[in-house]
C-alpha cells in the first residue's frame, strides 16, 4: 500500500523543452532520474502533468512500455538506457496495464515518463482512440480513516479490534463489485494523520479485508489545517481521473463536513454522493447540507442503493455483514431504511 505525504518534494532536476531529460556530462546519454521514486505520488504533481488512467494519452504511453523495442526506447524515445533496459524487462514478467506499473519500474520517473509520452504522441498513438466521457469509467471513492473506518482504539491499544460493521463490505462492493466484476484500483484514503502515525495502519486495513488504495497523510492533527490539506489531497485525485466520479466517505469529528463541502464547490458535477458517519452528540444541519448523514452503513448502503450507486440486493449484503458484524438492527428497520433512505 502507498504511503502518500503532502508535503512537496522539491526534485533535483529539471525538465528539458524537447523529450524531458538532459545528458549526462561525457556519455552523450539522457540522464537517469537520480533515484527510483513515484512520479505519480502526492507531492510531485507539479512536476509532471500525468494523463489520466485510461486516457487516449496514457493509452498511447502504454504502447510505447509494451511494444517499443530496446533501441525505439533508447535511441528514438530518448530514455536513459537503464530505463529502456528495465522496462524491457518488467514487461516480459507482466504487460504494463496502467501508468502506475510503468512508474514502478526502477529508473523510470518524470522525465522518462515524459519521454515515452512524447514519443507516442509523435507517433500518433495517443490519436487512436477517444477519451472517456464523464459517467464512462468507474466510479472512484474516497474515504476518511478514524472515525469513519477504524473506531477509536480501547486504552492502551493502538488500533481497534475491527472496522465499524459493514464498512468492509460495502467498500468491497464499490471498489470490485458484489461479484468480483469490477477492475481495482478506485480507492483513496485520505487523514490527518502524519506519516509516522501510520504504523500498522496499511496491515490492519489488509487483515480485516479492507480494499487497498494510496493513504493521503496530513502534517498536523489541527482541525483547520487538516481540512485544507484534505481538500488538496481529494483535488488531486479527481484532478487525476477526470472523466471519473466519486462518492465521499468521512465522519462528523473534526472536519470531514466542511472539507467536502469544498469539494462539492469546486467539483461539483463530480461528487455523487458524499457520507458522513455521525460521531458526534450533535451535528448542525449547516454542516452537513448537501451531504448524507448517516449513523451506521447499512444507512449508507440505503442512500447509495436510492442513488443507483449500488443495487438493493447489494445493499442488503452490507446489512447482513453489519449484523453479523455486530450492529443491532432489525430486518424491517433496514427495509424501512430503504423505502426512505434519506436522514
Amino acid at each position: 500500500m502507498i504511503l502518500r505525504t503532502l508535503r512537496p518534494v522539491v526534485l533535483p532536476f529539471v525538465l528539458t523543452t524537447t523529450l524531458g531529460c538532459s545528458a549526462d556530462v561525457g556519455t552523450g546519454e539522457p540522464a537517469a532520474d537520480p533515484r527510483d521514486e513515484c512520479a505519480l505520488c502526492a507531492g510531485k504533481a507539479d512536476a509532471w502533468d500525468s494523463p489520466a488512467e485510461g486516457s487516449c494519452d496514457a493509452q498511447g504511453l502504454l504502447r510505447v512500455a509494451n511494444e517499443a523495442s530496446f533501441e525505439e526506447l533508447d535511441i528514438d524515445a530518448r530514455l536513459n538506457r537503464r530505463a529502456a533496459e528495465n522496462i524491457v524487462e518488467a514487461r516480459e514478467a507482466d504487460a504494463f496495464d496502467t501508468l502506475t506499473d510503468v512508474d514502478d519500474v526502477p529508473y523510470v520517473g518524470v522525465s522518462a515518463l515524459q519521454a515515452l509520452l512524447d514519443y507516442a504522441r509523435a507517433r500518433g498513438l495517443t490519436d487512436e482512440c477517444t477519451d472517456p466521457g464523464p459517467g464512462e469509467v468507474e466510479l472512484g471513492f474516497v474515504s476518511d480513516l478514524d472515525k469513519t473506518v477504524i473506531p477509536p482504539a480501547p486504552d492502551g491499544a493502538e488500533l481497534p479490534a475491527a472496522p465499524y460493521p459493514g464498512v468492509t463490505t460495502l467498500y468491497r462492493i464499490l471498489e470490485i463489485g458484489a461479484d468480483g466484476s469490477l477492475e481495482p484500483g478506485d480507492l483513496t484514503y485520505v487523514t490527518a494523520r502524519s506519516p509516522d502515525r501510520l504504523e500498522g495502519v496499511p496491515e490492519w486495513l489488509a487483515e480485516h479485508g479492507l480494499p487497498e488504495g494510496p493513504i493521503e497523510t496530513g502534517t498536523t492533527g489541527i482541525p483547520h489545517i487538516a481540512q485544507a490539506e484534505k481538500v488538496r489531497d481529494i483535488s488531486r485525485t479527481f484532478d487525476a481521473s477526470p472523466a471519473q466520479a466519486f462518492v465521499l466517505f468521512g465522519d462528523s469529528s473534526h472536519r470531514d463536513p466542511e472539507a467536502y463541502k469544498e469539494i462539492l464547490a469546486l467539483y461539483p458535477d463530480r461528487v455523487r454522493a458524499g457520507i458522513i458517519h455521525r460521531v458526534t452528540m450533535t451535528v448542525s444541519p449547516g454542516r452537513v447540507e448537501g451531504l448524507y448523514l448517516v449513523d451506521h452503513y447499512p444507512q449508507a448502503a440505503a442512500i447509495l442503493a436510492s442513488l443507483e450507486i449500488l443495487t438493493e440486493e447489494e445493499a442488503w449484503l452490507v446489512y447482513e455483514a453489519a449484523v453479523a458484524e455486530g450492529l443491532e438492527l432489525e430486518e424491517e428497520a433496514f427495509r424501512a431504511l430503504l423505502e426512505t433512505p434519506t436522514p
